[in-house]
């Protein structure tokens, strides 16, 4: 049995590609720590090792700093750490899976065993749904394009998130001896591409099975300890509940969409007018039978603008942004459909 610290502050809370979503369960599993627990970075540290061991080769095992005096906090991090009664806490699926004993410690060995138990039986039910995507690395902007199929018949609001990972993380780490030392820190989650923690809607209502919801993430690294090389993801697809978001199903497998063949996502694009005031229209017709999605990108790699494509018959199509809300400057139109990608340049003019 293992002593835990408890809170000083409150909380402030291969290849799966965007074409094929896989069709399995994937548990998301996260250690809440802080960096001036000194629990944490003493057996806590050791008990992380040996869960990232068990699991790490089935889902994500990643380190939430979760309390907003801690090094390492984002929002995203407080939001995914909420369920932590105490530091370190481990959880599965967004819920606290961690062995306490009646004087207020952990017991670590059933804890471990806890969490590859909870890992193991959600791997082996049938998937609602799953979320398939890509991985890309241009300069210091990161894409992530997902593709969730919904596997049965089901209903309600449902949304896709993609939260990028940092492993190797060097930084200061307190121990039980109250010593502040260097340590290079686990599958560090750095935050959420999206304004949300909890990613952007996807779709809500009626849902047939087979139905497929294209999404494009992008952002843009800017802070200088982010070490792109080091940088991962993984998607996490939520059901909203009234004010609460329910675990669905996670991935962490991707591949580089540098990697992925260079063919056109659609022939004959055209993006009209150019320069444009008020709207842009696009049409073209699309490479592959395949879910599409267009998004307008500005010239910080960020998506101000997202939405599927509706295709006629043989792949056609023709899509109208409007621009109202978007502010001056130069774009880039992007049509994605699989793992290929069209795209244009237009000057937003007003």
């Amino acid at each position: 049995m293992k002593k835990v610290l408890f809170f000083a502050a409150a909380l402030s809370c291969t290849f799966a590609n965007a074409q094929n979503a896989p069709n399995k369960n994937e548990a998301l599993v996260a250690k809440a720590t802080a960096t001036w627990c000194g629990p944490c970075g003493s057996w806590g540290w050791d008990l992380m090792e040996d869960i990232i061991a068990d699991n790490s080769s089935k889902c994500m095992v990643m380190s939430v700093y979760a309390d907003q005096f801690s090094d390492l906090y984002n929002t995203a991090a407080g939001d995914l750490g909420a369920w932590a009664q105490s530091f370190p806490n481990w959880g599965v699926n967004n819920k606290n899976r961690t062995a306490f004993a009646s004087n207020g410690g952990i017991f670590d060995v059933t804890t471990r065993n806890n969490v590859k138990a909870v890992v193991d039986s959600f791997a082996m039910t049938s998937p609602l749904a799953s979320t398939g995507f890509f991985y890309d690395v241009s300069g210091n902007t990161i894409t992530v394009t997902t593709n969730t199929k919904f596997w049965q018949n089901t209903s309600g609001e449902y949304h896709v998130a993609a939260y990028l990972i940092q492993d190797s993380v060097v930084n200061d780490q307190n121990t039980t001896s109250g010593v502040m030392v260097s340590k290079t820190h686990h599958n560090v989650l750095r935050g959420s591409m999206s304004a949300s923690t909890w990613g952007d809607s996807l779709t809500s209502g009626t849902i047939v099975a087979n139905s497929e919801f294209p999404q494009v993430f992008t952002y843009q690294v800017t802070d200088t300890a982010w070490h792109l090389q080091n940088m991962k993801a993984v998607v996490v697809l939520w059901q909203k509940n009234g004010n609460s978001y329910n675990f669905v199903n996670s991935n962490h497998t991707s591949e580089s969409a540098t990697s992925v063949a260079t063919m056109a996502a659609a022939n004959g694009l055209q993006v009209y007018p150019n320069p444009s005031s008020s709207q842009v229209n696009v049409t073209g017709t699309l490479s592959a039978k395949s879910p599409a999605i267009i998004s307008l990108v500005n010239a910080l790699g960020q998506t101000v603008y997202s939405s599927s494509i509706t295709q006629a018959a043989g792949g056609n199509f023709s899509h109208t942004i409007n621009l109202g809300k978007i502010s001056n400057g130069l774009y880039q139109v992007r049509i994605i459909s699989g793992n290929a990608v069209s795209s244009e340049k237009i000057l937003v003019s007003k």
